[in-house]
């Protein structure tokens, strides 16, 4: 792998611009559940991730940095206080954005050349525990993200040059919630984790990539529309569908053939929530749902419920030195069916319901949407 993955890498001491390594650690989640993973390019999601980032880091920092325009901006800004407030007095210094190369399996000294720059690190002074923290938009229970962390905890052992931290301690912040989970493994036990998923991506850097599969990953792909494994789950339901859904072949079904898979897949969509559903409920009574030969697991995980505001004046007190009237205002939102249906059980007519609805908002420019419907559509 060594041949493989210093070709075009350029130098970490010279301090280099550097772009994403193709085996680096924020691919290693993705490629070691799927060697065939493939990022996709740069898309809006993709932008506003770098806008978080470089938020949160100009906060660690301690820089200067623009207002947060939004909920998951202001969540980022608190996370990255709470951080600073919590750990600096017992460091030395945050690593922000640190570049590392990661050791392989000859140790220090082994220079396998797979960098990758990591959100956050910082060693505690007292136990000598050393953080790794990355940051996400939001958090997904299909992915382990635990592979990434202990890539760039290896590359700061390292980078520092450390004897042996006691234990390696894993964070993960997701800015839609402002949560920050955290997972401490011994040294002993990150450094025989962290060699096997090296290992792993070693084999998949010379070529030696498992079968295609599908996995919580398959969304992000590159190679979604033609990778055989979901060609493979396709075809098992029809395969006409699975061809239509190569891009280049769309073109060759007539439009009453489209009509067909559209209605198909509608259909197929409404069976995958109720498979879903009948094996959430499966898993709430007990059952494990796995298949540990091919890797697929199915599990329960909580989630905190979604917090109601019912008294938008006493919330207005809490957070005007933070938001402006307006900006507050754009936060508020009332669900049309519910006061319709409120002002309908005063024995109000359905008439005067609408017209008093009509009187309270402004309706938005028509939109069009593509939808089933019951009968032809009128041809323009």
């Amino acid at each position: 792998m060594k041949s493989v993955m210093k070709n075009n890498a350029p130098s970490v001491m010279e301090g280099a611009v550097m772009e994403h390594h193709p085996y680096g650690p924020s691919k290693w989640p993705p490629l070691l559940e799927c060697g065939c993973f493939e990022s996709r390019g740069p898309s809006e999601a993709t932008e506003r991730g770098t806008r978080l980032h470089e938020l949160f880091a100009a906060v660690m920092r301690g820089d200067q940095h623009d207002e947060p325009a939004d909920m998951l901006e202001r969540n980022v800004v608190r996370v990255a206080e709470t951080i600073r407030r919590t750990y600096e007095p017992t460091l030395g210094r945050f690593y922000v954005e640190e570049l590392v190369e990661l050791p392989g399996p000859g140790g220090m000294s082994d220079d396998t050349g797979i960098w990758g720059r990591l959100d956050l690190a910082w060693i505690d002074v007292d136990t000598l525990d050393l953080h790794v923290a990355d940051l996400k938009s939001a958090e997904n229970p299909e992915r382990n993200h635990l592979p990434q962390l202990l890539a760039y905890a290896a590359g700061m052992v390292r980078h520092l040059h450390l004897e042996g931290p006691r234990n390696v301690v894993l964070h993960m912040i997701y800015a839609d919630s402002s949560k920050m989970t955290t997972t401490t493994l011994d040294i002993g036990d990150a450094s025989t984790e962290y060699l096997a998923d090296y290992l792993r991506i070693a084999e998949i850097g010379r070529g030696k990539a498992c079968e295609p599969r599908q996995c919580g990953w398959c969304d992000l792909c590159a190679r979604f529309t033609s990778c055989p494994a979901m060609q493979a789950v396709a075809e098992k339901a029809s395969p006409r569908l699975a061809d239509a859904a190569k891009p280049e072949r769309w073109a060759d079904f007539t439009s009453e053939q489209k009509a067909r898979l559209c209605a198909l897949a509608d259909t197929l969509s409404r069976w995958c929530e109720a498979v879903r559903d009948y094996a959430s409920e499966d898993a709430k009574a007990g059952e494990c749902i796995a298949d540990p030969a091919n890797a697929i697991y199915f599990g329960l995980q909580e989630r905190k419920g979604r917090l109601l505001i019912k008294d938008v004046r006493q919330t207005w007190e809490v957070v005007k030195p933070y938001l402006t009237a307006e900006g507050y205002r754009r936060c508020l939102s009332v669900s049309q069916v519910e006061i319709r249906d409120a002002l309908r059980r005063t024995g109000m007519k359905a008439s005067d319901v609408t017209a008093m609805l009509e009187r309270c908002g402004t309706r938005l420019p028509p939109t069009t949407v593509f939808v089933r419907k019951s009968a032809e559509p009128d041809v323009a």
